[in-house]
């Protein structure tokens, strides 16, 4: 059974809120009223779409839109790409591998030699400069970078509870008009730990309670988006009729 459900945090100052769509409104309610539709395969596709790839280069699970430049800045395995909008030209890139000596202890722990790499697992824009945080070998780090140069390095920070240690967890973030930065993903070394956190910026720390499955249980984040003075996290967790089932 899936579970629907709405929680509200702190709606009288500008915390956040979060809202869990569930795939019953979906079919339900949505579904419905799409009526006809074609599948596409790539195949399909092939001759009016534009492709990048780089040899060696794997995991591009970060996308960055800014329109202003036109162009597109992309994080992947241990690297960053700067893109041009039309034709998807590389116009820079930026190798950004993890620290050997945190690799070295990363294989310590037990991970394997694919984890223990720096995946790009945040990418955001804020007056004309690009924070980016990798795994870094699960030693979370960030940088703050020119948007228009990203080998140009203005500031190293501590990823911790910026950024996710596992190249596997889901997790969005956000940097609002006010220059807050908000994470919504696990934030320890075991994954055991889901939060949505404030960590930067004007207003004082904030975070969800810790390992209180009323808060979150379970969760794997989808999406965060900045409307009017909340801003809202979409995510899927486990329902509680499936937690209590044969109990």
């Amino acid at each position: 059974m899936i579970q629907s459900n709405m929680k509200l945090l702190c709606p009288a100052t500008r915390n956040f809120s979060i809202i869990c769509c569930s795939a019953w409104f979906f079919f339900m309610c949505l579904a419905p009223s799409f009526g006809d539709f074609k599948v596409f395969t790539r195949d399909d596709l092939r001759a009016s779409i534009d492709i990048f790839s780089q040899r060696n280069v794997k995991s591009y699970g970060q996308l960055l839109f800014d329109i202003h430049r036109y162009q597109l800045i992309v994080g992947s395995r241990d690297y960053l790409f700067r893109l041009s909008l039309e034709g998807l030209k590389k116009l820079e890139e930026a190798h950004w591998p993890a620290d050997e000596e945190k690799v070295q202890t990363c294989h310590l722990k037990g991970k394997s030699e694919e984890d223990c790499r720096n995946y790009i697992k945040v990418l955001l824009s804020s007056d004309g400069k690009l924070f980016s945080c990798g795994t870094n070998a699960f030693f979370p780090e960030c940088s703050w970078r020119e948007i228009n140069a990203l080998k140009s390095i203005k500031e190293w920070v501590d990823g911790t509870a910026k950024c996710p240690y596992s190249p596997y967890a889901n997790n969005t973030a956000l940097m609002t008009s006010q220059g807050d930065y908000y994470i919504a993903s696990t934030i320890d070394f075991s994954g055991q730990d889901p939060v949505i956190y404030r960590i930067m910026g004007k207003q004082p720390f904030l975070r969800t309670v810790q390992f209180d499955p009323k808060w979150l249980s379970d969760a794997n984040f989808v999406a965060s988006y900045e409307i009017g003075n909340f801003t809202y996290f979409f995510f899927r967790e486990a329902a509680v009729e499936y937690i209590n089932c044969g109990k």
